[in-house]
């Protein structure tokens, strides 16, 4: 299946206990993408209403911060490949 597929995403969260309970951070990775790049792109999960909201490290204050979908050409320059 992998050979025929375009895409592969898979998700992971080490948070497999739910110790957090009002929200659980999970990694989104982009293993294969044959049009376009690879990564890994940061959620945050809000369980009760089924939403994922993307967030990205802020090295200035050590947190996520939600990511602003109107600026997205900063984010791509700062990442890591």
């Amino acid at each position: 299946m992998e050979q025929d597929s375009n895409i592969v995403l898979m998700l992971h969260t080490d948070d497999i206990d739910q110790v957090f309970k009002g929200e659980r951070f999970i990694k989104l990775f982009v293993r294969k993408n044959r049009d376009g790049m690879l990564g890994e792109i940061n959620y945050g999960f809000e369980g009760d209403y089924v939403h994922f909201i993307e967030k990205i490290w802020n090295k200035q204050y050590s947190r996520f911060d939600i990511v602003d979908q109107s600026d997205t050409s900063k984010q791509m320059q700062d990442l890591p490949f």
